[in-house]
């Protein structure tokens, strides 16, 4: 037996419990994880509420961790007991204190970054290599705007964008923020102000190449104005609410192409995890992404956590601890 939380149903927090639940054996490639910390994160909340209805329920939630190998089933090879591994997971299960896992999500946690710096950047450093290699390749003097640039995930694209030595421009949506955002973005907005578009454009000298939104109602209309003719918008999320009443041919005044992506489309086949993962850590490891150091909660606090990111409350990421 091991302690996870289950969510029993879609709502609040309330529905988040701990419970006693068990994980049997590792069956054939699989293993038996102890996680060290877990990863908090929007797509956690998005599966709670029932936006995305992807969690069978009763079950738990959960997509990224670090862990301890304990035990290996047959046909596992590649792995040992006692070996420190990191995973990105869409099937979920990652709020738990142990669990069983395919072989073939696993990744070699490198001994230099931190439990807690790993686990709440897992799936930010990977969704960021998509963003900035495949959904579009983000070259140095490229014009880029990012939206929420002082949330962890803000931080990641800035910062490793400016590294690249791309023109940055970040929004935020309080004036308190700006000050989180200044150390990787050429100009900080505010998004609240109507006129962010106009100022974006002038700050960065033309329009921006390339927009990642993650923000959605408030913020997709801005996008699209601020845009280059035959730019790209790439929303990843929609923390501000969905986008409504967008028709495609408002893309042809400027040619422009918008993008939907998933981390776990690009993420399903292992030569490409290894890849992104080889971009991500790479990345760190030259200085180009800096890793925010976050909050850590025990897992218990699961719903208070998931509460703090709702509600704009944390002032970095989050991580569970078992």
């Amino acid at each position: 037996m091991t302690r996870a939380i289950v969510q029993s149903s879609y709502g609040g927090r309330e529905v988040l419990a701990m419970s006693d639940v068990d994980i049997g054996k590792p069956g054939p490639g699989q293993l038996h994880i102890r996680h060290r910390a877990i990863g908090v994160n929007f797509h956690d909340i998005y599966v709670r509420t029932g936006l995305y209805r992807t969690l069978q329920v009763p079950g738990t939630p959960g997509i990224e961790a670090v862990g301890d190998i304990v035990a290996v089933g047959d046909d596992v090879s590649a792995w040992k007991v006692g070996q420190r591994v990191a995973y990105v997971d869409g099937t979920y299960g990652a709020y738990a204190e142990e669990r069983l896992i395919s072989q073939n999500l696993l990744l070699a946690a490198p001994d230099d970054i931190s439990d807690e710096l790993l686990a709440s950047h897992l799936v930010r450093g990977l969704t960021a290599a998509v963003l900035l290699t495949d959904v579009y390749a983000l070259k140095a003097k490229n014009t880029f705007v990012v939206h929420a640039a002082a949330g962890g995930m803000g931080r990641i694209l800035s910062s490793w964008a400016t590294s690249i030595g791309a023109q940055v421009v970040g929004t935020v949506g309080s004036a308190d923020k700006i000050p989180a955002a200044q150390a990787n973005c050429k100009t900080v907005l505010l998004y609240t102000d109507a006129a962010w578009p106009q100022q974006a454009v002038s700050a960065l000298g033309r329009s921006a190449d390339y927009v990642c939104d993650s923000i959605g109602g408030p913020t997709f209309d801005g996008s699209l104005e601020v845009a280059s003719s035959c730019g790209h918008i790439a929303v990843f999320g929609q923390s501000g609410g969905e986008i409504k009443n967008f028709a495609i041919s408002a893309l042809a005044r400027k040619s422009l192409t918008v993008s939907r992506p998933i981390l776990f489309h690009y993420y399903a086949k292992p030569e490409k995890r290894a890849v992104l993962w080889k971009d991500f850590i790479d990345a760190v490891r030259k200085g180009g992404v800096v890793l925010t150091p976050p909050i850590v909660l025990p897992l218990e606090q699961a719903g208070e956590a998931q509460s703090m990111l709702e509600e704009r409350r944390a002032p970095s990421s989050i991580v569970l601890k078992p």
